[in-house]
């Protein structure tokens, strides 16, 4: 199996598209004893997973035959899908782990929420709402202030759980919010999800509709596509939302990347991903076998050292972070910032970097039911000794969006960026280079 670096909220907001097999929709009472059974299964072998594979011996101190018994317990007290899931997800919560926790069998339905939400700085802000929604219909803006989501004030360090809660273990078709636009009072509303079931054919071991499959990897390509802004005076910005590139992908853009004067590379959103992407793009930028990090693990793992592909691009570097760079990507700019390669502006990041592997499972035949745990392999220990975990990055510059720059749609960071290479970029030509996009 890979190790990756990838980050814990991505991978939580994709959950449910990794699994194939379908379960019930979210909120399905009366749970048959087959089915306690079969979620009691799954809480088993994750339990081996953990022992088996999770990087201290020791588990933080957490008492796991305690945890599990109880989980086991709350199995026969579950009364719904929803809450099956969640009894069998909080184990691996316990270890309070970046890139540990449970991946649940896919949704007979799909779950649209026409919104975003994000940290910034401590608070949390929706930063986009798509045209034609039901957030939209309810008067949901960018820039408004999220109070509360389900009656929990949302702040930078537990966003993860509510994400997790509501959009992966229990997609909720209803949900309510107080909100606050910028200069107004607060206001309570309740947003609707668009709920689309997924199409099904008769044969058991394959049942979903084969086309609608394909559009949704077409639909997830398009959207981690990597962008990119040629500006005036020599400065190229990359837009890159995940560290899903080949060593040859690289090495040609590194190439493209050596004709221009300076470089902006926006990491803001970037959930991390692979080891070897992230080994290859920092040998882009530092010289070759620069190491980025020890592995503290089970079994005797080499360190992460940046693997040049060609020329390094000499000119000067800006990178852009917030709260949702995370992984790879906190490592990347982290390592960029000590070794005085760059200057990294932005908003302090996730804090979720470690290396874990993904295992898939099944249980039952015809019927079978898909899922997964996702296991941390080793922690990463930088060259200054310390780990990024529930850390972060704390850029060379703090530099946050306000509201009003959300409901303006400027983008103050990437101008301020761009000012740092010698070029001007009004924030809110800024704020139109990489706008938010939605599912086609």
């Amino acid at each position: 199996m890979r190790a990756s670096v990838g980050s814990f909220l991505p991978l939580l907001i994709l959950a449910a598209g990794l699994c194939l097999t379908p379960v019930s929709p979210a909120h399905s009472d009366d749970l048959s004893r087959f089915e306690k059974e079969r979620g009691r299964m799954m809480l088993g072998i994750i339990r081996k997973d953990l022992d088996k594979y999770y990087y201290d011996e020791s588990f933080h101190g957490v008492k796991l035959d305690e945890v599990f018994k109880e989980a086991s317990g709350k199995i026969d007290q579950a009364q719904s899908l929803s809450r099956l899931l969640g009894v069998i997800s909080l184990p691996l919560l316990e270890l309070d782990d970046s890139h540990t926790f449970f991946i649940p069998p896919e949704r007979s339905a799909r779950f649209q929420f026409g919104w975003q939400m994000q940290a910034i700085g401590d608070r949390c802000y929706v930063t986009s709402v798509q045209e034609g929604s039901d957030a939209q219909a309810k008067g949901l803006k960018q820039g408004d202030r999220v109070i509360s989501v389900n009656d929990r004030e949302p702040v930078r360090e537990n966003l993860w759980a509510i994400t997790y809660a509501h959009r992966v273990l229990a997609p909720r078709t209803t949900l309510p919010m107080v909100v606050q636009s910028p200069g107004e009072e607060p206001r309570r509303i309740e947003v609707a999800a668009k709920i689309q079931e997924r199409k099904r054919i008769r044969r058991s071991d394959s049942p979903f509709d084969l086309g609608d499959q394909i559009r949704e990897f077409e639909d997830e390509a398009y959207l981690t596509r990597h962008r990119f802004e040629e500006v005036e005076d020599g400065l190229l910005i990359w837009k890159m939302p995940q560290f899903d590139l080949t060593s040859d992908e690289i090495r040609n853009l590194m190439r493209r990347i050596r004709k221009y004067h300076s470089l902006v590379l926006d990491l803001r959103g970037d959930g991390g991903g692979a080891t070897e992407t992230l080994e290859r793009m920092a040998g882009g930028f530092l010289q070759d076998k620069t190491k980025i990090g020890d592995l503290k693990s089970r079994a005797r793992m080499p360190p992460i050292v940046a693997r040049q592909t060609g020329d390094l691009f000499e000119g000067p570097v800006v990178v852009l972070v917030d709260s949702e760079s995370a992984s790879a990507a906190e490592l990347f700019a982290r390592m960029m910032q000590i070794s005085g390669r760059a200057k990294v502006i932005g908003d302090r990041t996730a804090g979720a970097v470690m290396m874990s592997r993904r295992f898939a499972h099944s249980i039952g035949d015809r019927s079978a039911i898909s899922f997964a745990s996702s296991i941390t392999i080793a922690d990463i220990i930088m060259p200054d000794g310390k780990s990024l975990e529930h850390v972060g990055v704390v850029p060379d510059e703090v530099l946050l969006p306000t509201a009003d720059d959300l409901v303006a749609g400027r983008d103050p960071v990437l101008s301020r960026a761009a000012a740092l290479c010698g070029v001007t970029i009004d924030p809110k030509k800024a704020g139109g280079y990489f706008p938010f996009e939605w599912e086609r």
